[in-house]
């Protein structure tokens, strides 16, 4: 108890005395603050350069960070990036003693109350810094470095090259300097020799920043051709990410295309190879117009789009072909494979597409009157027989044993047995030989001339056959020689963003 109440004043005597002695030191430090600003500003002229020396010029270090990717307008061929702006300069006037001012190393003030420099980005959609003079802030520390520090949507044009889309690699520049101001009054250096900072850079689901190494660049203009004005040239690298361009387009592509060409191995005479055909080059219309919706509206024309373009030429091709299978195969006999086109397929084409040689037409014409005339004569040496006993019973069931038919020949009924039934008689004969060789004729020639028609339409779907095969060749080289030119040169890497080292800018 005796403790305690010596103790407990104590304590509380030494947390009053050092809640005071804060609250005083917060004070002092606040009241050194409002003596610096005004000590710093009441006699200062923001319009003023601020250097003593009136021929000295004010060294600015410039640089940035991209943050992020905002938008890639590829139509209008232009960028939107976040960018976090980093600036400082030796501003002369607004320097102090440390020890005059509780040992203050920085104060941070409004960026409107100093001298800036005009730096602008000559590409900008926008004027960048319209919006931030009232809202950014600066810090100035007692040696007189003044450091400027915003963030900042950026819009700036990019001119855009498709041809290797969607591999493709871009390079816009950002070019940066004075807008008034001549080396003479204000001189700008890059913060970093490599570039622009990437370490805070959000990745983008379309865009990949590789690079943004900085050129520094000096000239004049045609409105000051005495006047230097230097710059620094920003060139900003970004590598498309290929991969969902790939699944959704190219594949789909490079499928329907050997889809195409499989369509041939399908009888040549199926009425489906044009339906497969047209689909399939609808399908390749359908393509071409989403890379054209990708790129912007220049009179350059992407790799793929040539791809595309040509596998469309080779489809439309394929659709020709199969309607002149359908016709060939469909030709039947209405007249025989021309003489020359029958030699040349016979003696060349049918070899080398190992369809083995095709029938002459003449030649299956003689072979096949040769079996007539046999056929013919084989019939009526068996058939004579046969059609006089024919007629012979059909006159013995129409009146009987016993009738007239008996009579012609002067016997009677009990005479039946004894009559040569398979010699009729001479009147019956004749009549019989002047008849049935023309009905057999007719018969024979029908035949002859149903073989015939099958030889010629067979000579056409041999023909159509080796067509077929050639055309896939045809279609397929074309194929597999434009897969590889597009390998090759959407893959090809060139130089982007090359800068040419000048001394002076185009007069403008």
């Amino acid at each position: 108890m005796y403790l305690r109440r010596r103790v407990l004043p104590v304590f509380v005597l030494f947390y009053l005395c050092q809640g005071t002695a804060l609250s005083y030191s917060d004070s002092n430090k606040t009241d050194n603050r409002k003596l610096l600003h005004r000590h710093l500003f009441d006699d200062y002229d923001a319009e003023l350069l601020p250097v003593f020396d009136s021929d000295q010029s004010v060294n600015v270090t410039y640089g940035f960070s991209l943050n992020s990717i905002v938008d890639v307008d590829q139509q209008s061929q232009s960028v939107a990036y976040n960018i976090w702006f980093r600036e400082s300069w030796i501003d002369e006037r607004l320097t102090w003693k440390e020890a005059e001012y509780g040992g203050l190393k920085d104060i941070v003030v409004t960026a409107r109350l100093l001298w800036r420099p005009d730096i602008r980005i000559y590409e900008s959609f926008q004027n960048e810094l319209s919006s931030l003079s009232g809202t950014t802030h600066v810090r100035i520390y007692s040696n007189g470095t003044v450091q400027w520090l915003y963030p900042n949507v950026v819009k700036v044009g990019c001119k855009m090259n498709v041809m290797q889309f969607p591999f493709d690699q871009q390079c816009c520049t950002i070019k940066v300097g004075s807008w008034v101001s001549d080396r003479s009054k204000v001189d700008i250096y890059p913060e970093n020799a490599w570039g622009a900072s990437l370490n805070y850079s959000i990745p983008n689901g379309v865009w990949d920043i590789t690079s943004a190494p900085v050129k520094p660049m000096s000239g004049s203009y045609e409105c000051c051709p005495g006047d230097t004005y230097p710059t620094l040239v920003y060139m900003i690298r970004m590598r498309r990410r290929h991969e969902a361009y790939v699944l959704r387009l190219i594949l789909p592509t490079v499928s329907i295309c050997l889809l195409s060409l499989f369509g041939f191995y399908l009888p040549a005479a199926t009425y489906g190879r044009i339906g497969l055909a047209m689909t399939s080059l609808l399908t390749m219309f359908v393509f071409y117009q989403m890379v054209a919706a990708e790129i912007p509206p220049t009179n350059q024309m992407p790799y793929i789009g040539v791809y595309i373009s040509i596998n469309i030429v080779i489809m439309v091709f394929n659709a020709l072909s199969t309607m002149a299978m359908l016709y060939f195969n469909h030709m039947g006999s209405r007249k025989p494979v021309p003489k020359w086109l029958d030699t040349f397929m016979q003696k060349y084409i049918s070899v080398m597409m190992c369809q083995g040689k095709m029938s002459s037409s003449k030649k299956e014409d003689k072979s096949e009157k040769a079996r007539n005339r046999t056929r013919l004569d084989r019939f009526n040496t068996t058939t004579r027989g046969v059609f006089r006993r024919d007629a012979f019973n059909a006159t013995v069931r129409e009146e009987g044993p016993y009738g007239d038919f008996m009579t012609e020949f002067g016997g009677t009924g009990n005479d039946y047995d004894a009559i040569d039934l398979s010699r009729p008689s001479e009147t019956e004969s004749r009549s019989k030989e002047s008849e049935k060789p023309s009905l057999v004729s007719i018969v024979v020639d029908r035949y002859a001339d149903e073989d015939v028609r099958a030889a010629i339409s067979g000579q056409w779907q041999t023909f159509a056959l080796v067509l077929d095969r050639i055309f896939f060749l045809i279609f397929g080289t074309m194929f597999v020689l434009t897969s590889l030119w597009y390998i090759i040169v959407s893959r090809a890497s060139g130089e982007i963003c090359d800068v040419p080292e000048i001394d002076a800018f185009q007069m403008m």
